[in-house]
């Protein structure tokens, strides 16, 4: 954890290639540290679509992040992920290092971890969409529960 903490701060990013960071994302990979903690959260961006991204990801983890064009720029913070076992505790560092790196928005659904992690480091709430079953996967209400989705743009944007 620690040193993949370090790397985060010093902005420690491997050039990407959309099929690399796919199979980060996914764990799509033959790589045995790869554990996707949550697929019912991540979107299934497929490598095409991240091909028009910034992709941050850390050199020889699974743990990173994408930045999607909105508007004309790079500003909504999507794919954040650490799918590295035995790694935690770099969830903040990681969106910290997306608002570095110019991200300004992001959604997410709204368990309160997520809440409370989001407001913390600045992210203002503008839009929120009741829960709808067609958009999640078999299983997510389970784990998670009916939860509303939420749209939030960085304090400083």
């Amino acid at each position: 954890s620690q040193d993949a903490l370090e790397k985060i701060v010093a902005n420690d990013w491997e050039p990407q290639v959309p099929k690399s960071f796919y199979e980060s994302l996914t764990c799509k990979t033959e790589d045995e540290s790869c554990v996707n903690k949550h697929p019912e959260m991540t979107t299934g961006y497929s490598p095409s679509d991240l091909a028009g991204m910034k992709l941050y990801k850390l050199k020889d983890m699974n743990i990173g992040f994408a930045i999607k064009e909105i508007k004309g720029r790079h500003q909504e913070i999507v794919a954040v992920h650490n799918n590295e076992d035995g790694v935690g505790g770099v969830g903040q560092a990681l969106v910290e290092s997306a608002v570095e790196n110019g991200g300004c928005f992001l959604d997410h659904f709204a368990t309160p971890a997520l809440n409370n992690l989001y407001s913390k480091l600045g992210f203002e709430e503008y839009e929120k969409y009741d829960f709808d079953p067609q958009y999640v996967s078999p299983g997510f209400v389970e784990k998670y529960g009916e939860v509303d989705v939420i749209l939030r743009r960085h304090q400083d944007c």
